[in-house]
């Protein structure tokens, strides 16, 4: 079962302020496509930010070739 802090492709860290800042960083990939395995992940991150709502949410890429991709057409 795939919890918070299980994930492999989001990372999600909040500060002080009540922000939480979300990160996408499709693991084993040079770009971020989405993927069953990456929105599967997603899913997780909302349930986890619907139980304890953030002030604010910024959602950024771990990735310094941009955001999304798009669907991964290889699945």
């Amino acid at each position: 079962m795939t919890t918070i802090d299980t994930l492999s492709h989001w990372r999600l860290d909040r500060d002080p302020d009540g922000l939480a800042w979300l990160t996408f960083d499709r693991a084993g990939s040079a770009v971020n496509a989405l993927s069953a395995d990456t929105l599967a992940e997603f899913a997780v991150v909302l349930d986890a930010l619907d139980a304890a709502p953030p002030k604010g949410l910024i959602i950024r890429s771990g990735k310094a070739t941009g955001f999304i991709v798009g669907a991964d057409v290889n699945e």
